[in-house]
């Protein structure tokens, strides 16, 4: 225990050694941040409406505020002994070891995985409407910041692109080549694409007898849409043909005799919530 708040002793040992003048955990909320941006979600007739939480107070997970400028810096650490810990980087990507003896892609708060051949650490995050991800290739010292504060933006997907525009020359062409096998214990990440007629198919109305309540999926330009009770719109990003995802909520499709059943929400610590199509 070292007395101090997680924002005092994060400013002392890491921010203010990089140099992160922008960055704090945000302990107080009625604080005023210069420069705030907030984050925005569609509306249902169209226009755009405010998707901020002024009272949210988890200091750590959620509460951190910074800039793309202070996450170069931090990024920055990563590739060079700027914070004084032997062997920072190699620690950081230390990846979990199960039980059974298996590693698993995930390190401390990073996931380590290979992308087109190249080993790729990375994080993507979603809170409120902001969607972020930080992908960084360690052997070839180029990282991507992706910071986007509109619910319907994919982050994941903005990044890769412009990791492919700036590693075009070392990154494998798809479908990868035989000849680079995965390492074990890393993840190799792929895009995953899904038909128009896929998506169609999963649109329609659900309900959960559990929460008493309804929600509507509907397909629009290639994207699969939650109209949430609150009134937002969420764009829902594919993991799978089955398994779609946006700001801490997953729903895993169930299919029968040719059709779909109902889905399966999973948010947080609330997992395994049925919800069955109505319509």
């Amino acid at each position: 225990t070292t007395g101090r708040s997680l924002r005092e002793y994060a400013e002392e040992k890491i921010f203010w050694p990089l140099g992160m003048t922008s960055t704090h955990f945000h302990d107080d909320r009625t604080q005023v941040v210069k420069n705030r941006v907030f984050s925005y979600d569609p509306g249902p007739d169209g226009s755009w409406r405010t998707n901020y939480l002024m009272n949210f107070d988890k200091v750590g997970d959620g509460g951190l505020y910074s800039s793309l400028e202070d996450l170069a810096r931090w990024d920055a650490a990563f590739y060079e002994d700027l914070l004084g810990v032997p062997d920072f980087a190699a620690r950081m990507y230390t990846q979990g070891l199960l039980s059974t003896g298996d590693t698993i892609a995930y390190a401390r708060g990073l996931s380590v995985g290979r992308r087109r051949g190249l080993r790729r650490v990375s994080h993507g995050g979603g809170l409120m409407a902001f969607r972020t991800m930080i992908a960084r290739y360690p052997d070839h010292g180029t990282s991507v910041v992706t910071l986007c504060n509109v619910g319907t933006a994919n982050s994941g997907r903005l990044s890769s692109t412009v990791e492919d525009i700036l590693l075009k020359d070392e990154l494998a062409e798809l479908p990868e080549a035989p000849s680079q096998p995965k390492q074990e214990g890393m993840a190799e990440e792929t895009e995953v694409v899904v038909s128009d007629s896929a998506i169609a198919m999963l649109a329609g109305t659900y309900r959960s007898a559990e929460l008493g309540a309804e929600w509507v999926l509907e397909a629009k330009d290639s994207v699969l849409r939650l109209h949430h009770p609150n009134g937002s719109i969420l764009a829902l990003e594919a993991r799978s043909e089955s398994l779609f995802a946006a700001r801490g909520l997953e729903l895993r499709f169930v299919f029968q005799d040719g059709g779909v059943r109902s889905f399966v929400l999973g948010a947080g610590r609330v997992r395994n919530i049925s919800f069955d199509r109505v319509q």
